[in-house]
């Protein structure tokens, strides 16, 4: 990848700082559901800030292991944000099952299936279904009780943001392990378009944190 290019990735990759910084700013005041988002952002920050020192200094690095933690990692919290956030359309074992079952394939995936040293695709595919799925339920709910207040509602900005990134992003993720076998220029695009969408994707993360609903 040319150092333009990749300085723009990591630029977008690092935006994750200003949802951060805002969580650590607005701690005391965040509500149940922004202390889970808070938690995703920082462990967002956490894995760029280490798959970006072993490219620095590690000889022939390879950091997508941390990818397939960070997968799973992320999933766990957010279906604890989803599962407070419709309590009172889902049952909480509904949640409960699907995390387990979630953890159970990507566990699957990464031994049997998709190396720990490739990008796992397949982990990424599932866990953005099932986000888009919440995002969607969670609409849902909103139409049900007259969307009142919706403006300070903090899930409805991550949901926006979870259906934006993922629903342009799912077609990356399929593709991406053929297109690594096979370096071209449609690596770096995929990569540019992706940055793009987590760039979008940051900005709603910081949205929904800067909300001061009490829900």
């Amino acid at each position: 990848m040319e150092f333009e290019a990749l300085a723009f990735v990591r630029f977008c990759q690092f935006t994750i700082i200003i949802p951060t910084g805002l969580a650590f700013y607005r701690w005391k005041d965040l509500n149940k559901t922004q202390v889970f988002l808070a938690l995703v952002v920082l462990v967002t920050l956490a894995t760029e800030v280490t798959s970006t020192t072993i490219v620095a200094l590690v000889e022939n690095p390879n950091n997508l292991p941390l990818y397939h933690i960070f997968v799973v990692m992320v999933f766990i919290l957010s279906n604890r944000l989803y599962r407070i956030a419709l309590a009172n359309f889902l049952n909480k074992w509904m949640f409960d099952l699907l995390l387990v079952l979630f953890c159970l394939f990507a566990l699957i995936n990464s031994v049997f299936i998709e190396s720990i040293w490739t990008f796992n695709s397949n982990a990424v595919f599932a866990a953005g279904t099932i986000y888009i799925f919440y995002s969607l339920l969670y609409f849902y709910t909103l139409l049900q009780s007259g969307g009142q207040g919706v403006n300070e509602d903090p899930v409805f900005w991550l949901s926006i943001g979870l259906i934006l990134y993922y629903s342009g992003s799912l077609s990356l993720f399929i593709v991406i392990n053929y297109l690594t076998q096979n370096p071209n220029e449609s690596v770096t695009n995929a990569w540019l378009l992706n940055s793009v969408f987590n760039l979008v994707l940051n900005f709603f993360y910081t949205v929904a944190l800067w909300k001061k609903s009490k829900i």
